[in-house]
């Protein structure tokens, strides 16, 4: 899924709802992470990230965000993580692709 700026607000409630009801749903769980690093809120995408591998595997894009939101939260050693988690296990995907070139 992908939000339009001006449909954040009512995506942020819906899929808050969403979690209300299941706490464990990771594809809210996985738009929240979307959405707060969006917004800037990377401590809430961080959080958001953690719930979800609690529930899910990683994906290229879960692993792409996860370095993004390292990074802007000063995290490199994790940053580093999820970068090579990326690079091992999706090197074929445009994620890998955009992070190939970021140290």
């Amino acid at each position: 899924m992908s939000f339009r700026h001006e449909q954040r607000p009512q995506a942020v409630t819906l899929l808050k709802q969403a979690l209300d009801m299941n706490g464990q749903y990771s594809a809210a769980l996985f738009e929240m992470q979307k959405i707060s690093y969006q917004l800037g809120d990377y401590k809430a995408a961080e959080d958001c990230l953690q719930r979800y591998l609690g529930e899910a595997n990683h994906t290229a894009e879960t692993l792409w965000l996860g370095v993004q939101t390292e990074q802007a939260l000063g995290n490199m050693s994790l940053a580093n993580e999820y970068r090579n988690l990326l690079l091992d296990k999706c090197p074929l995907s445009n994620e890998a692709k955009q992070v190939s070139g970021i140290r």
